[in-house]
């Protein structure tokens, strides 16, 4: 028994046309999704790649700045250890020449020295004897350690001879050279009148001591003026 189609054939034709339009437009709408994913992911990772590549630009900035100041530091630490060896030189003991730059600053202008001795003083430490009679070692030994030692430090004495127009500028020269902290044992030994191209003066003759650990530091005027 056949079957007879009722449709007409342009309806049948119009109805394949929509389907294939549908069809296609669905496949359409699949594509772009297809496209807008991978678009999402590839600036996704495009993003990711530009952000690692400016973190690595800012590692790499703050390196070059760590090995600038590192190169800084370790300038410094040898400047440092320069410092520090002219450090130990200048804690040396006292120089005769500072000593005779600070006396020129100290005495007064009127004073004209005639003549300057400096004599370093070294004393050595006195052996122990032992008392007469006292032969057990013992009691050596106990006195030995009882008994303390007294060492003087080291020192310039120093001896002067100069001239000045008066007595009162003498005075005020050893009363300067008592004041200053580099000087001790200031005495005045004698001052006699003589006469120079014949002009009346005073000459004088002041010793004193210098230890040799007395450290010397120069000060800006600034710095002393009140």
């Amino acid at each position: 028994m056949s079957q007879v189609n009722f449709l007409p054939e342009a309806y049948l034709r119009r109805r394949g046309l929509r389907e294939t339009k549908r069809r296609c437009v669905l496949l359409g709408i699949g594509l772009l999704v297809v496209v807008a994913t991978w678009g999402l992911v590839q600036f996704s990772a495009t993003t990711r790649l530009g952000a690692k590549a400016e973190a690595l630009a800012a590692q790499a900035q703050a390196s070059e700045r760590m090995q600038v100041e590192l190169k800084r530091l370790r300038e410094r630490h040898e400047t440092l250890l320069q410092l520090v060896e002219v450090g130990r030189e200048l804690s040396m003991p006292l120089h005769q020449a500072e000593v005779i730059r600070v006396l020129s600053d100290v005495l007064p202008e009127e004073i004209v020295l005639s003549e300057l001795n400096i004599q370093t003083l070294r004393p050595q430490p006195k052996p122990l004897n032992a008392t007469p009679g006292e032969t057990n070692p013992l009691a050596r030994r106990a006195a030995a350690t009882t008994e303390v030692k007294v060492v003087e430090p080291d020192r310039l004495e120093l001896s002067i001879t100069g001239v000045a127009s008066t007595d009162i500028v003498v005075a005020q020269a050893v009363n300067d050279l008592a004041d200053h902290p580099l000087f001790e044992d200031v005495t005045l030994h004698a001052t006699r009148p003589i006469d120079r191209l014949g002009v009346p003066v005073r000459l004088f003759d002041v010793s004193l001591n210098t230890p040799l650990d007395r450290p010397i530091e120069r000060v800006a005027a600034e710095e002393v003026m009140p």
